[in-house]
């Protein structure tokens, strides 16, 4: 089975915290995520959507980026992501070379974390490129470190707002600390955002 036909997409939509949204509370979100990072023969990735109240969503963030694949002198396929502007991947097939890339796009989105820099927006794919979605745990904490840097608040504030240790925050904002899905939820919804989820096939 080839990429295309086995990868699923995680949509983690963020709307207003105010906004009333009785499809599901947080412990159904969690159990959904979990339920659906288990089945069988699925990749799950994640895109997330900022709608303001209950109106046409003002603007999309998505983590899925579009890859361009090639071939090397030796035959390997080679995967890149264009635009983060560096690193790149391979495997002895198309499937594998995908497989891959999903552990970069991870480090890509990692890394500029780390640096503390803007992740940068997903080109629109023309034609039918490969869209590769990366692994839930950083579609989380890469929505959650947008939502953060949104809102223009300090660690400190948040980490009052939330009863928690700063350090506690820190490792909510760091792509190199687990954090439980349930943590970032509420995290988010301090930060006036809510996340729901929608799983569908990926073209």
């Amino acid at each position: 089975m080839g990429c295309a036909q086995k990868c699923a997409q995680l949509c983690l939509t963020i709307v207003g915290a105010d906004c009333h949204d009785a499809r599901m509370n947080g412990r159904q979100f969690i159990a959904r995520v979990r339920r659906w990072a288990r089945v069988r023969d699925l990749e799950v990735g994640g895109e997330v959507r900022e709608t303001p109240g209950l109106g046409e969503p003002k603007r999309c963030l998505t983590h899925n980026y579009p890859a361009e694949i090639g071939r090397d002198e030796d035959g390997r396929y080679v995967v890149a992501f264009p635009d983060f502007g560096w690193g790149a991947t391979d495997g002895a097939t198309r499937d594998e070379a995908l497989a891959e890339a999903r552990d970069l796009l991870r480090e890509l989105i990692a890394v500029t974390m780390r640096e503390g820099k803007d992740l940068p927006e997903p080109s629109r794919a023309l034609g039918q490129p490969a869209l590769v979605v990366p692994p839930v745990p950083i579609a989380l904490k890469a929505a959650l470190y947008e939502a953060f840097r949104e809102a223009g608040m300090s660690q400190r504030g948040l980490a009052r707002d939330l009863g928690v240790a700063e350090s506690e925050v820190r490792r909510m904002l760091s792509p190199d600390h687990a954090t439980k899905a349930a943590t970032i939820d509420r995290a988010l919804r301090r930060l006036g955002k809510r996340v729901t989820v929608t799983v569908g096939e990926a073209a």
